[in-house]
C-alpha cells in the first residue's frame, strides 16, 4: 500500500471512528450493527490468498494506529466495526464480526474473524467468551 493511500485511509478511518462513536451514542449498538452488516455485505467475494492477508494485516494495523491517536478511548466494539467495514471495503474479503460474553467476571468483547479464526485478537484472549452475536448469522442458537 502506497504512503499516499495509507495516509488517505488513515484519515478516512479516523473520520469513520468519529461517526461510529456518534452513532453508538445516539442510536446504540443494534442500530449500527444492523446498518454495517447490511451496507457492507459482499456479493462477489474474493478468495483469501497471501496478498489479501497482507492487505487485511495492513488495515488492522492502521486501525489500531488510528485508535491510539483518537482522543477518546476506542474500545473493541469501535475497532471491530472499523475492521469489519474497512477489511470488506479495501480487501473485498468477507469477514465476520463477533460479539461474545463471559460470566465470571462478566465481560463482553467484540472481534473480527475470517473462517472462524480471529484476525483482531489473539486466540487465547477470546477462548473463554461465549459467542452471542455474529454478523453472518445473527444470534447463535
Amino acid at each position: 500500500m502506497s504512503k499516499i493511500k495509507r495516509t488517505f485511509l488513515f484519515m478516512s478511518i479516523y473520520l469513520t471512528l468519529l461517526h461510529v462513536d456518534y452513532l453508538l451514542k445516539k442510536h446504540g449498538f443494534e442500530y449500527i450493527f444492523d446498518k454495517y452488516t447490511t451496507k457492507y455485505s459482499l456479493e462477489n467475494k474474493k478468495t483469501v490468498d497471501e496478498t489479501s492477508l497482507q492487505v487485511i494485516n495492513q488495515v488492522v494495523k492502521l486501525i489500531n494506529t488510528v485508535c491510539r491517536f483518537y482522543p477518546l478511548e476506542a474500545e473493541c466494539i469501535q475497532r471491530s466495526l472499523l475492521s469489519y467495514k474497512y477489511i470488506r471495503r479495501v480487501a473485498d474479503i468477507e469477514v465476520d464480526m463477533v460479539v461474545g460474553v463471559k460470566k465470571h467476571p462478566f465481560e463482553s468483547h467484540a472481534w473480527i474473524e475470517l473462517n472462524g479464526m480471529s484476525l483482531t485478537e489473539p486466540e487465547d484472549a477470546i477462548k473463554d467468551f461465549m459467542i452471542i452475536l455474529t454478523s453472518k448469522g445473527g444470534i447463535p442458537q
